[in-house]
């Protein structure tokens, strides 16, 4: 997703979204971070009705997420949201209170992650946009689930 063109459905996803989700993986993979105002349209959003930009959901079953991810880089930003499952939120509890002491984790399952439980967890937060940006395994999930309403 290098081109021009693909710069600009990129832009104008984020700018259309609640709230975007992606793998730890793809995160780390990718440099993820908050998502900056800068990188989103403020007047679509503005007319909208959202918030100045969308926050960030990180699916994750190790916890092992990267300092500058749970950091934040400015002002106005929403701290990232940690997803995880009950048994892998047990199988490492140092990270856990690690990751806790820096942003909020969110448990959507037992043995693994619930693709529907997240989702009504969106949903009772006013997260409705969701915009799904990876990994394969994560989307896979949310698919099988029937948790998507649309593939791009």
């Amino acid at each position: 997703m290098s081109s021009p063109g693909d710069q600009r459905v990129f832009h104008l996803l984020r700018s259309l979204a609640d709230v975007v989700v992606t793998g730890a993986g793809t995160a780390r993979a990718e440099g993820y971070e908050p998502v900056r105002q800068g990188e989103v349209d403020a007047a679509l959003r503005a007319r909208l009705g959202l918030a100045p930009v969308p926050a960030l959901f990180v699916v994750s079953r190790s916890l092992d997420l990267p300092d500058h991810l749970l950091t934040g880089t400015e002002a106005g930003s929403p701290a990232t949201v940690v997803v995880t499952s009950g048994a892998a939120a047990a199988a490492v509890p140092d990270r856990l209170a690690a990751v806790r002491r820096r942003a909020e984790v969110l448990v959507c399952g037992d043995a693994g992650l619930d693709p529907l439980s997240l989702r009504e967890e969106l949903a009772g937060r006013g997260l409705r946009r969701v915009l799904c940006e990876g990994g394969s395994e994560l989307t896979g999930a949310l698919a099988g689930a029937g948790a998507l309403d649309e593939v791009a």
